[in-house]
């Protein structure tokens, strides 16, 4: 008996890094769509999602829903193979100071 989850291309085939945006400059915008899919042989009766930060350009949608920071979002259950899509997306303002950037989402899975 196993729960696991893992990141996938949007195929649901190929693995994938998780949400990565690569090099956003100031001025631009970028968003990155992975689904998180069920790789284990039982189900999880729900998957939890809080985005930690509250930083101006980022949006974070699961599954149609964009979550409000600090808020957590139950989304359905997920059966042994679905995926559950999510999309980050981060607007760089203009006058940004280049240099990295993180933005934290915890994602927990109920059994």
């Amino acid at each position: 008996m196993t729960y696991r989850a893992a990141w996938y291309l949007s195929d649901g085939t190929t693995p994938a890094p998780g949400l990565d945006l690569g090099e956003v400059k100031p001025g631009q915008s970028a968003s990155v769509t992975r689904l998180l899919k069920n790789i284990g042989d039982q189900a999880l009766s729900a998957v939890q999602f809080t985005l930690a930060d509250d930083l101006a350009g980022v949006t974070v949608d699961v599954a149609g829903e964009t979550l409000a920071p600090g808020v957590m979002y139950a989304a359905p259950g997920l059966a042994p193979g679905q995926t559950l899509s999510v999309t980050y997306t981060r607007a760089v303002p203009a006058d940004a100071v280049p240099g990295p950037f993180s933005a934290f989402l915890t994602i927990r899975a109920l059994t």
